[in-house]
């Protein structure tokens, strides 16, 4: 098949449906002029992740519409192929966390264009418990349900604010979790609120890294670790520190290619927004260089 021939996957259901109107019909003008795009809709979890992994080596570029959802499963999907294909990204999805770390174009028009040309770069997935992948990040603790216990009623009709909101609702309900990290050598124990390793400068909505601490392709992820805070003046402390205002006692922050915790009971952890299986002890790599992803000109690059 043609190295011009397109492979587009849809989410449908993604995001702000009626904020996303002009995108979606931007999008099908698009389909419309140019046959060589074959699109595809999806109509259920993981069908991305199938169209992917059976479809990617037959076209010279796939692009996808959707929330950070949709291209975890693309990736993972183009990842199992071991197709070295271009992969472009239409942000679509309520947070669009990972959209806004490769500087993706938010002008509907811009953004298209870019996924159909812009040039792909190396981009790191994670790997969680030896099989399956993410995107940008695995988290444990605090509001890590906030992206799928958010009602879809609240995240179409406030967007990203819908999850500060619902977040508001559950502060109350943080419990601390009891852990050993070891990477690299190093070990770090006590009692953590929130825990995350990612490969992106926001987080759910409501964390932001520093963007000088993140590289997209340097075969590294950042470890982010939030300490139990003891009354509530500590956990508002912690809890601004989610907008980067950083208390440098509560948090442990650093990269790493690799690292495994271990929780004396099963925790439940999130990848890329989505649940994953509750878990005691979790390892994750790096997977350096694992796709070829499209980003805006002014993302965080080795």
């Amino acid at each position: 098949m043609s190295a011009q021939n397109t492979l587009l996957i849809i989410n449908p259901t993604a995001g702000r449906t009626a904020a996303h109107k002009e995108l979606f019909a931007a999008l099908g003008r698009r389909c419309a002029a140019d046959k060589s795009i074959t699109p595809m809709y999806t109509s259920r979890a993981g069908e991305a992740t199938d169209l992917a992994r059976s479809l990617a080596a037959k076209f010279g570029r796939l692009v996808c519409c959707g929330g950070d959802g949709t291209l975890n499963e693309v990736l993972t999907g183009v990842q199992q192929s071991g197709a070295r294909v271009p992969v472009g990204y239409i942000p679509a999805g309520t947070t669009n966390d990972l959209a806004r770390s490769l500087r993706l174009p938010a002008d509907a028009g811009e953004a298209i264009e870019r996924a159909f040309s812009g040039p792909a770069l190396p981009y790191d997935l994670g790997r969680f418990n030896g099989s399956r992948c993410f995107d940008y990040v695995a988290s444990f603790g605090a509001f890590v349900d906030t992206a799928y216990t958010t009602p879809q009623s609240m995240k179409n009709a406030l967007g990203r604010s819908a999850y500060l909101l619902w977040g508001a609702t559950r502060v109350f309900r943080i419990r601390p979790f009891a852990l050993r990290a070891e990477a690299d050598g190093r070990v770090i124990e006590g009692d953590f609120l929130f825990g995350s390793v990612s490969n992106s400068t926001e987080i759910g909505g409501l964390i932001e890294l520093p963007p000088d601490r993140v590289r997209l392709d340097d075969g590294k992820f950042e470890v982010l670790l939030i300490r139990r805070c003891h009354g509530l003046a500590r956990l508002r402390q912690a809890l601004d520190a989610l907008h980067r205002r950083v208390d440098q006692n509560n948090i442990c922050l650093f990269s790493t290619d690799h690292i495994t915790f271990t929780f004396p009971q099963r925790v439940e952890w999130t990848l890329d927004g989505e649940r994953a299986e509750p878990c005691a002890r979790a390892e994750i790599s790096a997977l350096h260089g694992a796709v070829e992803l499209v980003r805006g000109a002014e993302a965080p690059q080795s």
